[in-house]
C-alpha cells in the first residue's frame, strides 16, 4: 500500500497517542495530522488532502456528526471513520447515512481493530474511486465518440443513444430515436440473425431511405435519397436463460464509401491534409526549439573562439542540430501536401540520405544493397514527393519478399535515343538519371502487372502508404518515366527515369561567416522565450539596441508608446494572441516608416507571403544562423532587401539560412 496520509480529530491527546502508536505499528510510513477540533481540520483539509479522516464524535465546538454535515455541505468527498466512547446504534446509523465509511467504539480491542479498519476503508475507497473513474471514462467515450452508439434492452427497445448516433439519423431528442427499430436487423441475412441469437457479434450494412423518414416531423436533417450504414450489434451479457440482457449497437454512416471514384479521391485528400497539418505543426515546434539550440551554439563559438578541446564538441552539436534542421525541412515540405517545390538534387545523395529513414520498415531478414553512381547527373525534383516515391517502391519490394530476400537499389546515368524511346511510349529521347529498385520476391503475373498503375488497385488486404498509381503520377509530373518488369517467383524490377538538368552538381556556396554589425533600435516580437533570448543576445552583440515583446498585443503597444525611433521589427507570425497580418497592420499604422522582417518556424508560403505582399521587407525561417541574421538585418536597414515574392529553404546551398529560388514550374499533384 502507498504511504497513507491520515487525519485524526481527537480532543484527548493521550488517546490520540495510543491510536497513533497502533497505526504506526501497522503502517510505519504513515503521515498523521492531528487536530483537537473539527473546525480547524476543515480549514486545512484541502492543504493536507488526506486518504482518510478519523473523527471522534464528542469534540469541542463541532461534534463528529456536524463535521460530516459540513463535509456534505461543502461537497468534500473524503472517507471518514467516526469514533465514540458510546455504543449508540442510532448514532452509528446517523453517521453512516451522512456518509461515514465505518464506526468504531472505544472499548475492548478498539486499538487492535484500528489498523484493519483503516486498511478496509482505504481499499474500499480506492475501489470506489476506480469504479467512478471507469464510469466517467465510459460516459465520456460514449458521449464524445464520433461513432454512433445506441443501447437496446433485451426486448429491442431503445435505452440510450449518443449524440453521434442521433446526428446520423437527424434527430435531436432521444424520444424520437425510439421510432427506429434498429435492433430488428431487418436487412441482415438469416445467418447473421442466427449468430445474434447465439450471442455472437454481428456486422452488416443497411440501406436507409431518408425520403421516407423525412415525412416524420421529428427528423430535422435536410437529407434525401438513400443512405448506407454499417451496423455492429453486440449482445451484452447478464441476462437470464442464456439470453442477452441487452444489445450494444455501433453505427457508422458509410454512404461516402458508395460514392464514385472522385468522391473517394476527395476523402483521401482530406485525410492527407490532416497529416500535412500535423507534420507542419511538429516541424514548427521543432524549428522553434532548434532556434534556441543553434543560436546558443553560435554564441558559444563567439565566446570561446579558440579554446582547445571545445571545438570538436561544439562542431558535433552543430552537426547534430543541422541534421535536425534538415529533418524539419522535410517535414515542412511534406506539410505542403501536393504542392511541388522542385530543387536541383543528386539522386545518389537523395537515396543515401533517405534510406536511413526507410530502413526500419524493412524486415531484418531482407538484405538491402545500395549501388550509387558518384557522378550522377542532377535532376530537378521535389524532395518530399520523391521521398514518398522511393519509400513506396522499396516497401512494396520488401512486402513482396517472404522470409529472407534481397533488395538492390541502384542509380545510374542513361542516354535514351530515338530507337529506345520508340518502343517505350512516354519516354522521350535525352539524358536521364535512373533509379532502379530490384527485389527477388514473389513477383507478379501479367494481369497484376497490367493493373498496377490503375487507381485504387492493391494486392494488400489493407492499403498502406502510396499506391503505384500515385507513384506513377508523381514521376510523370516530374517529366519522368517509370517501368515495371516482373515474373511470378522471379522478382520485380522498377526503373524510374528523371530528366537530367546538368552534367555535374553545382559547387556548394558556403554562407558568409563574417558578422555584419550595425546600429539602431530593433523590436523583437516573439512568444518563444528561448528564441527571444538568443535573438536578443545576438543583436545586442552586433551593436543594436533591442526592445522585446512576448505577444502581438505587447508588440503593438511598444510600437505605439516607445519614446524614440524604432528602425526595424522582427516579428514571428504565429503568436497565440493575434494573427501576424493584424500585428503588421497595427505596427505600420503606429509607425509608417518601420521596416519589418517576419520570421516563422513554419513555411514561407501562406500567411508569410501575405504579409510580404502587404509590404514587409524580408522573411527568415527558423532556425537561422548568426551570420545570416546579421546580414539580413543590415541589408533591410540599409534598404538592400531582396524582393521576397517566392522562395524556399535550400539546406544544401544555405544551411540554417534562407535562399531565394525562383520556381519556374507549376506542377500539380497527380494531375
Amino acid at each position: 500500500m502507498e504511504q497513507l496520509k491520515l487525519v485524526i480529530i481527537e480532543d484527548d491527546e493521550a488517546h490520540y497517542q495510543l491510536m497513533k502508536r497502533a497505526i504506526i505499528k501497522a503502517y510505519p510510513d504513515a503521515s498523521i495530522h492531528y487536530f483537537q477540533e473539527a473546525a480547524g481540520c476543515l480549514q486545512r483539509l484541502d492543504e493536507i488532502n488526506p486518504d482518510l479522516v478519523m473523527a471522534d464524535y464528542l469534540l469541542p465546538g463541532m461534534n463528529g456528526i456536524e463535521f460530516l454535515k459540513s463535509l456534505n455541505q461543502e461537497k468534500r468527498d473524503i472517507p471518514v471513520i467516526i469514533i465514540t466512547g458510546q455504543g449508540d446504534e442510532n448514532l452509528a446509523i446517523q453517521a453512516m447515512k451522512l456518509g461515514a465509511w465505518d464506526y468504531l467504539v472505544k472499548s475492548g480491542d478498539f486499538f487492535t481493530l484500528i489498523p484493519s479498519v483503516i486498511g478496509k476503508v482505504v481499499r474500499e475507497w480506492k475501489l470506489k474511486e476506480s469504479l467512478q473513474g471507469s464510469q466517467r471514462r465510459f460516459r465520456e467515450i460514449f458521449s464524445q465518440s464520433p461513432i454512433g452508439i445506441a443501447v437496446y434492452d433485451q426486448n429491442g427497445l431503445l435505452v440510450e443513444a449518443n449524440k453521434s448516433c442521433m446526428d446520423i439519423f437527424g434527430v435531436s431528442d432521444l424520444v424520437h430515436m425510439k421510432g427506429l427499430k434498429l435492433i430488428d436487423a431487418q436487412n441482415a441475412s438469416p445467418e447473421l440473425k442466427a449468430r445474434l441469437l447465439k450471442g455472437e457479434t454481428v456486422r452488416y450494412e443497411a440501406p436507409f431511405d431518408f425520403d421516407k423518414v423525412n415525412e416524420l416531423e421529428w427528423f430535422e436533417r435536410d437529407r434525401s435519397g438513400m443512405g448506407y450504414f454499417e451496423i455492429v450489434i453486440t449482445p451484452m451479457e447478464g441476462g437470464t436463460d442464456r439470453c442477452a440482457s441487452g444489445y450494444l449497437l455501433q453505427i457508422q454512416d458509410i454512404t461516402r464509401r458508395k460514392l464514385a471514384e472522385e468522391e473517394k479521391k476527395e476523402l483521401q485528400a482530406q485525410r492527407m491534409e490532416s497529416i500535412f497539418t500535423l507534420a507542419g505543426g511538429i516541424a514548427h515546434d521543432f524549428n522553434n526549439a532548434l532556434s534556441g539550440i543553434t543560436g546558443n551554439i553560435e554564441l558559444l563559438k563567439m565566446d570561446l573562439p579558440d579554446m582547445a578541446g571545445i571545438d570538436r564538441y561544439v562542431e558535433a552539436m552543430s552537426d547534430a542540430a543541422q541534421r535536425m534542421v534538415h529533418l524539419t525541412d522535410q517535414l515542412l515540405a511534406y506539410a505542403r501536401g501536393g504542392r511541388y517545390w522542385p530543387t536541383k538534387m543528386s539522386l545518389s545523395e537523395f537515396v543515401e540520405e533517405t534510406m536511413s529513414m526507410i530502413q526500419h520498415k524493412i524486415a531484418p531478414a531482407i538484405c538491402v544493397k545500395i549501388n550509387l553512381t558518384g557522378d550522377i547527373l542532377n535532376v530537378e525534383a521535389d524532395m518530399t514527393q520523391m521521398h514518398m516515391v522511393l519509400s513506396a517502391v522499396v516497401i512494396n519490394a520488401a512486402e513482396a519478399i517472404e522470409g529472407q530476400g534481397q533488395i538492390i537499389i541502384r542509380t545510374s546515368n542513361k542516354e535514351i535515343d530515338e530507337g529506345v524511346a520508340k518502343y517505350n511510349p512516354g519516354l522521350k529521347p535525352g539524358r536521364y538519371s535512373c533509379l532502379t529498385v530490384q527485389d527477388n520476391g514473389k513477383g507478379m503475373d501479367a494481369e497484376t502487372k497490367r493493373k498496377i498503375f490503375e487507381p485504387f488497385f492493391t494486392r494488400k488486404f489493407q492499403g498502406r502508404g502510396l499506391g503505384m498509381a500515385a507513384v506513377y503520377g508523381i514521376v510523370k509530373n516530374h517529366g519522368g518515366w517509370i517501368s515495371v518488369e516482373s515474373q511470378l517467383c522471379k522478382g520485380t524490377v522498377v526503373r524510374i527515369y528523371l530528366p537530367a538538368v546538368e552534367d555535374k552538381p553545382k559547387e556548394i556556396i558556403k554562407p558568409k561567416t563574417e558578422l555584419a554589425r550595425g546600429t539602431g533600435t530593433i523590436l523583437i516580437i516573439e512568444d518563444q522565450e528561448p528564441v527571444m533570448d538568443v535573438t536578443r543576445t545576438i543583436l545586442e552583440r552586433l551593436g543594436y539596441h533591442v526592445l522585446t515583446a512576448g505577444t502581438g498585443t505587447e508588440g503593438v503597444n511598444v510600437g505605439r508608446s516607445y519614446d524614440g525611433d524604432i528602425d526595424l521589427a522582427i516579428m514571428d507570425i504565429h503568436l497565440p494572441d493575434m494573427r501576424g497580418d493584424l500585428i503588421y497592420k497595427l505596427l505600420m499604422k503606429a509607425r509608417r516608416n518601420l521596416k519589418v522582417i517576419i520570421s516563422s518556424a513554419y513555411t514561407f508560403d501562406g500567411p508569410a507571403q501575405e504579409i510580404l505582399d502587404a509590404g514587409a521587407q524580408a522573411f527568415m525561417q527558423k532556425p537561422f544562423k548568426l551570420a545570416a541574421l546579421s546580414e539580413k538585418v543590415k541589408n533591410v536597414l540599409e534598404g538592400n532587401s531582396t524582393d521576397y515574392t517566392t522562395g524556399m529553404r535550400d539546406p544544401k546551398a544555405d544551411p540554417g539560412g534562407w535562399a531565394i529560388l525562383r520556381c519556374e514550374k507549376n506542377l500539380n499533384f497527380l494531375r
